[in-house]
């Protein structure tokens, strides 16, 4: 099949984004309608550098005599089915513009079928979760009173996040009613809308894989941080966003406000070991040091084999002034994981601190003079 790639905006304009109605078969046109002649199967597209202006991707017929074109053509069912699945591998990779174009395509042809209206709807809104695009509500809606859709409930939730993003809660309330949805799972979504489940959605995906970087942007951190908190607004008693926001202050360098945020994570998860550790990693950080025994000890409790936990509290040791008790620890932090070149480190400094080469640490900065936090300290 040939492609019609359009290079000017005003001639891309001629063509309609969304095909008014379904298109006609093949055999369902004899020749061009003008002159008779002999038509081809083309897909009409717009170049990259005007696909974010006018997304274009429309199957039809040209012919080649006279210039007629004639849209849109129904694809068959193997060519629709071959084109879903195409979009469902892009948008898997993060493909976005190749998942958006086949999607394009097969809800031109096939407009009444809601899967391919869903997942276009989403590909647009992952492409970026700050704002809705105006054309996903019209595909939602399409997708609701359209055919092919068995299962309501990934409709349902993109109805709820797309008027959540604007922060129209009644508004999501009122798509989820909408839908059919076992009553369960209705109340359970319902509920997500009310304590805004999206921010948290967004906020801790962001944050976590912010986490794993090195040197994460910061403003990356914040705006995943202010999502947090604002859904803390919400729902005040959610340790898991206290437990990420309060990790990213600590990156914000927002020390005493990280430590208020996991302290309330510990309270409502007091025998979570993660949680634990952050906790005791806080209150180090802004020199409370004894403070941070307890947490670390409870930690290592609860999970006693964890190397990292023990290490944590060598580390707390040694900062509230026992260095025997930090050395007896960090030997057995590297009984455990005998190739961590970080618990090495510890105990290096702490052989010198109790033969008296040394002047004790008293803080972590002192301490990532020798070892960097993040390589000495387990977060």
């Amino acid at each position: 099949m040939r492609t019609v790639v359009l290079r000017n905006l005003e001639r891309a304009r001629q063509f309609p984004l969304q095909a008014p109605s379904e298109g006609r078969r093949r055999g369902e046109l004899e020749g061009c309608e003008s002159c008779g002649g002999k038509v081809q199967e083309v897909l009409f597209t717009t170049e990259p550098a005007l696909w974010s202006q006018y997304p274009l991707a429309l199957d039809g017929w040209v012919c080649p005599d006279c210039g007629e074109v004639i849209t849109p053509r129904y694809l068959e069912p193997e060519e629709a089915e071959a084109l879903f699945q195409n979009g469902l591998s892009a948008a898997e990779t993060g493909r976005w513009e190749e998942a958006e174009r086949a999607l394009r395509r097969l809800c031109n042809s096939w407009p009444r079928y809601a899967p391919a209206r869903v997942y276009l709807a989403q590909v647009l809104m992952l492409q970026d979760e700050s704002r809705v695009p105006p054309e996903v509500d019209a595909h939602l809606e399409a997708a609701l009173s359209g055919e092919g859709l068995s299962n309501q409930a990934p409709l349902a939730e993109l109805l709820a996040r797309a008027r959540l993003t604007r922060g129209d809660v009644e508004g999501a309330l009122q798509a989820i009613a909408r839908c059919s949805l076992e009553p369960e799972h209705a109340v359970q979504l319902a509920d997500w809308a009310r304590g805004r489940g999206d921010l948290y959605d967004r906020g801790s995906k962001a944050l976590i894989e912010l986490l794993e970087q090195g040197q994460p942007p910061r403003e990356e951190v914040a705006r995943a941080v202010d999502d947090l908190l604002e859904h803390l607004q919400h729902r005040p008693d959610s340790w898991a966003a206290l437990w990420l926001a309060g990790r990213g202050q600590a990156l914000l360098q927002e020390l005493e406000a990280s430590c208020v945020l996991l302290r309330r994570a510990s309270q409502l998860q007091p025998e979570h070991p993660d949680v634990l550790r952050e906790y005791c990693l806080a209150l180090l950080r802004v020199g409370l040091n004894e403070d941070a025994l307890e947490p670390a000890r409870k930690a290592r409790e609860l999970r006693p084999e964890d190397a990292g936990l023990v290490t944590n509290l060598a580390v707390a040791e040694l900062l509230a002034g026992d260095p025997d008790a930090a050395k007896a620890l960090a030997e057995r932090a590297l009984r455990l994981n005998p190739k961590d070149a970080n618990n090495r480190s510890l105990l290096l400094l702490l052989e010198d601190v109790c033969m008296g080469r040394c002047q004790p640490p008293r803080s972590l900065g002192e301490i990532s003079g020798r070892e960097s936090e993040r390589g000495t300290i387990q977060q």
